[in-house]
């Protein structure tokens, strides 16, 4: 047996290609929400010190 034919081996259960590829699939579906989980908390950090800094200002000459 030589490298080449150790390396073209084939899945011939078509299971185990139906898992693989709904293992991607999820795998592709969450990578896609953990983004889109990262834009939404940096637009509310973004809003959050926006709402600071009306807080700071209008509270700025109480002190």
């Amino acid at each position: 047996m030589n490298i080449t034919s150790r390396l073209n081996w084939k899945i011939d259960n078509p299971m185990v290609n139906f898992i693989s590829t709904f293992y991607l699939l999820v795998y592709i579906g969450l990578t896609a929400l953990a983004i889109y989980v990262l834009i939404i908390i940096i637009k509310l950090a973004k809003k959050g010190v926006k709402a600071l800094d009306i807080y700071i200002a209008k509270n700025q000459d109480k002190l």
